[in-house]
């Protein structure tokens, strides 16, 4: 499975906040006597970390 990299940015009290979030590709199964499709998570645990940056600190990434 590929690993996705997945970025969302808050701005709080003047700090941005970069959450990055690594999600393995979920599998799509039809399923049996069902018209819809199934999702199944492949991986429980899924990496996620953040990094606090404050307003003039570009150089800390």
């Amino acid at each position: 499975m590929i690993k996705t990299p997945f970025f969302i940015f808050k701005l709080i009290n003047n700090v941005m906040i970069l959450y990055s979030m690594k999600i393995k590709e979920q599998t799509r199964k039809l399923a049996a006597g069902c018209s819809k499709h199934c999702f199944e998570v492949v991986d429980k645990t899924d990496e996620v970390s953040y990094i606090y940056l404050r307003q003039g600190d570009v150089d800390a990434v």
